[in-house]
């Protein structure tokens, strides 16, 4: 290959590049963790992948922007122990895709 070529993979794989590349992705993992951290319907210590807390921010967003929207002053009525879901492991992936996680937010915050 040609000068440029083995200077751009030396200069890629150099300790400071690594050390920024890892600084770099704790930090981005730790902007997901308070992400999910701010969801009120997730339990502490679920795991989600980036994009299933991206999707339910998103989704969460939405909800309190029409909320708003609406004036309403309702508040989640949340299962016991203030989550709308109780196990560890989001099993709900298929309807955060579907937008199922949106309505149900919408259909507990229905006045009877």
């Amino acid at each position: 290959g040609s000068v440029v070529q083995r200077r751009s993979l030396r200069n890629q794989h150099s300790p400071e590049n690594a050390a920024r590349e890892r600084s770099r992705v704790r930090n981005l993992r730790q902007a997901f963790y308070s992400l999910q951290a701010a969801l009120p319907s997730v339990p502490p210590d679920t795991k989600l992948s980036k994009l299933d807390v991206l999707v339910l921010a998103t989704n969460y967003i939405a909800h309190l922007t029409e909320t708003l929207d609406r004036g309403s002053e309702q508040t989640l009525p949340f299962r016991p122990g203030g989550y709308l879901h109780p196990v560890k492991k989001w099993p709900m992936r298929s309807l955060l895709y579907c937008g199922a996680v949106g309505e149900l937010l919408s259909a507990n915050l229905m006045p009877p």
